[in-house]
């Protein structure tokens, strides 16, 4: 009797053993599925082109806000308003990039609405803007880019309408001290008219009222991006920089070459 105890009782040990194992292999299982579904959403909003990482502060990160119908879990930001994704067409303007931007994502944007009168910007500017950001530039990319730093976040900011020459081109350093010089370590607006396909925001940046985009056109630092430029003031001030011998218009004219011809080499 004592024997037939023994054994029952190890088979007792045994099953209950086994009970375990299943219960933790179908668990282990129930979890991998759960991740795999979870990265492969995350991976296909990424692809989707409107998802960026902290895009929403109230899924700590997360790919779940923008054209797959998810920005009612968002607050408003570049890529969603009122809970509706903004149109791809709002955010289709893609000016060129040098190579040190091809690439790089952005963080964050907050919604501010507000407005700015510049003494270079026209009062009848009729801009259809997305949104306003307010904040200290942080960092200098090239003659065209800068860092933004709003609420701990950096946002990078392509100047809108302008192009300047290339950091291995003649006048691409002194471009990049130019805009250095107007901005860096300043607070500024900037007024983002779309969010280009490399996830930059593309603004016109202010600094007391200042239009930076004019001025560095005005200084010579720049030129008008003629295939994106829709405000005309731009081209009477690059006309008057010219005829002055500003900046880059005092260069031998084999050297006065437009980035975006010499990016095509």
């Amino acid at each position: 009797m004592t024997g037939e105890r023994e054994t029952q009782y190890q088979r007792l040990r045994k099953g209950a053993f086994l009970s375990i194992l299943v219960i933790m292999y179908r668990f282990s299982i129930t979890v991998l599925l759960i991740s795999l579904c979870a990265l492969s959403f995350q991976a296909n909003a990424h692809r989707s082109g409107c998802h960026r990482w902290h895009s929403c502060p109230s899924d700590s990160g997360s790919y779940v806000c923008g054209d797959t119908g998810y920005c009612n879990y968002c607050p408003d930001n570049q890529y969603c308003k009122n809970g509706q994704p903004i149109p791809v067409s709002r955010r289709s303007h893609e000016p060129d990039v040098g190579e040190s931007e091809r690439g790089n994502p952005i963080g964050t944007v907050i919604w501010v609405e507000g407005t700015v009168v510049s003494e270079h910007s026209k009062p009848e500017d009729q801009t259809n803007y997305l949104h306003t950001l307010e904040g200290k530039v942080v960092g200098i990319t090239d003659g065209d880019t800068l860092k933004l730093l709003v609420d701990n976040r950096q946002i990078k900011i392509r100047l809108a309408q302008i192009d300047t020459p290339e950091r291995n081109q003649p006048y691409g350093s002194r471009a990049k001290q130019a805009l250095s010089d107007l901005t860096f370590g300043k607070e500024v607006m900037a007024k983002v008219e779309t969010i280009d396909r490399y996830g930059r925001s593309v603004a016109r940046i202010y600094v007391d009222g200042v239009d930076v985009s004019a001025e560095m056109v005005r200084q010579g630092a720049a030129w008008v991006y003629r295939k994106y430029a829709t405000d005309e003031s731009l081209y009477e001030i690059e006309k008057e920089a010219q005829e002055a011998g500003r900046g880059l218009w005092a260069l031998p004219e084999a050297q006065r070459v437009p980035p975006w011809e010499w990016r095509r080499r």
